[in-house]
């Protein structure tokens, strides 16, 4: 699951940069399934993102797996989900 989740999110975001809808590192999409989810790391450009980049969380904000800084949009989307 944690893996699939990894790679749905890296495609979100691959797809929202060939869409035009985000500039340099400015914008994301994150992905919940079940109690967690997805999001990618701070400051790191989608052409380079891989899964082992992602960070993943609980519904309480906690990481559950990641070594990188969350995104700054991270509370926003924690928000959402919540």
């Amino acid at each position: 699951m944690k893996e699939q989740l990894k790679k749905r999110v890296v495609a979100a975001n691959k797809q929202l940069t060939e869409r035009d809808l985000v500039l340099f590192t400015w914008g994301n999409a994150s992905l919940r399934d079940g109690d967690i989810w997805g999001i990618t790391p701070s400051g790191i450009p989608v052409d380079t993102l891989s899964p082992e980049d992602v960070v993943l969380l609980d519904m309480d904000g906690n990481i559950v797996e990641g070594e990188k800084k969350p995104s700054s949009d991270t509370p926003t989307h924690h928000e959402i989900y919540k």
